[in-house]
């Protein structure tokens, strides 16, 4: 096992990949420590208003059938960075447009479609994001399968999985460290006013520093290398290796037997024109009549070794 996490990792691919999605789910993290605070503080948002903010399942639709359309033109790493750049720039702007008074007054109600309208977009890119990933894995099963002759899912997905896991919990750390000493946020604030350069901070750090974050992963992915050429050319090669073998046999003889005897332990064979008592003696058979005088036989091979 260990054996196959260290040669997954050795894959400069996979490598960037993990890192990338890693330092991902670190900011995601850390940036949802600020969530809860900045719409009841910071936006005024109410129960009644965060309601509205289900219409999100409708980008999420968007997202799927989006990144579908987007992998036939693009490389999937550019689109990863492009859903990457799209939810950080949302942020950012977002943020950036109350500070100019660009954005509604809390409790114009204006505001809350304004804020459900980009929490829809960020999700559109996010599930892009999240769509595209898996497919990337997907082919870096193949290319790991061409490097090291084993499929390698399981250990891809677990090595993300626990990591995602355990970068996720540092990036909540840390956002709860950036709320006490930064933000200065006070406890039991529910029922306060709170300070409006705290209500400042706390929008910088969860719009601007955590948006910004999002550069490290963006820049890790600009480096992936994997091309859309190279998977088809993989991936024709590995469906070539996996094709069946083809041994066409005539009637009162064996071309060759060696290779015949070769073969594991239920592997597809496809006989043509052959008696069946001339593998008699080499396999069980299953036989389908093709005309009076041959036989096309699709049998599971079994290897006779006594």
């Amino acid at each position: 096992m260990l054996k196959q996490v260290w040669s997954a990792i050795l894959n400069p691919c996979y490598r960037r990949l993990v890192i990338a999605f890693l330092t991902f789910a670190a900011i995601a993290g850390f940036g949802g420590v600020f969530d809860a605070l900045m719409n009841t503080f910071f936006w005024g948002l109410t129960g009644e208003d965060l309601r509205w903010f289900g219409f999100a399942v409708f980008g999420a639709a968007i997202g799927i059938l989006l990144a579908a359309k987007l992998q036939n033109h693009f490389l999937k790493q550019h689109i990863l960075v492009a859903a990457f750049l799209v939810n950080m720039v949302l942020a950012i702007l977002k943020m950036s447009l109350r500070f100019l008074e660009w954005v509604p007054e809390n409790g114009d109600p204006m505001l809350v479609w304004v804020l459900v309208g980009q929490g829809v977009l960020q999700v559109i890119s996010a599930t892009v994001a999240m769509t595209v990933f898996p497919s990337m894995l997907a082919d870096l099963g193949d290319y790991q399968e061409a490097q090291t002759g084993e499929r390698q899912e399981g250990v891809l997905a677990s090595v993300l999985g626990l990591g995602a896991k355990s970068t996720s919990s540092v990036g909540l750390i840390l956002g709860g460290l950036m709320l006490d000493h930064f933000v200065g946020m006070p406890a039991g604030s529910a029922n306060e006013t709170i300070d409006p350069d705290v209500l400042f901070r706390l929008a910088i750090a969860d719009g601007i520093i955590a948006s910004l974050l999002m550069i490290i992963p963006i820049s890790i992915l600009a480096t992936y290398k994997l091309s859309r050429t190279e998977i088809e050319d993989i991936q024709k090669d590995l469906r070539a290796n996996r094709q069946p073998a083809v041994i066409t046999l005539t009637q009162g003889g064996i071309a060759d037997v060696d290779a015949l005897c070769a073969f594991d332990t239920d592997q597809i064979l496809f006989f043509q024109h052959v008696e069946p008592e001339t593998l008699a003696e080499f396999a069980s058979i299953d036989l389908d009549v093709f005309d009076n005088h041959a036989f096309h036989l699709a049998i599971t091979y079994r290897t006779v070794h006594d």
